[in-house]
């Protein structure tokens, strides 16, 4: 498999056998990175979400939420770029089904 990256700014563009992926950068705040970080460790551990939830000062439903969004969309999922509220939601449910 051959691979090959540019650099446009805070995008990187890879070629993998003539299919073009683009991988943009995720930049979070301190509160996100935290939240996304927590998550990822649940997500690759298998943890307690109900310590994580009172950890992030937040209900297990919504860790639950932030869970399924990591697993659909990555960090990506944390950025304030990404779509907030119902919509994050409704994506994300529909990314499932």
């Amino acid at each position: 498999m051959s691979q090959k990256g540019l650099s446009f700014g805070s995008q990187l563009l890879y070629t993998i056998s003539s299919e073009v992926v683009i991988i943009r950068k995720v930049e979070l705040t301190m509160n996100e990175q935290a939240k996304y970080e927590a998550i990822k460790k649940l997500s690759e551990s298998g943890g307690n979400k109900k310590a994580v939830a009172m950890k992030l000062g937040c209900t297990l439903r919504h860790v639950n939420r932030m869970l399924k969004g990591y697993q659909a969309q990555g960090k990506a999922y944390f950025s304030p770029e990404f779509d907030s509220g119902i919509l994050k939601d409704a994506e994300i449910s529909a990314s499932l089904t």
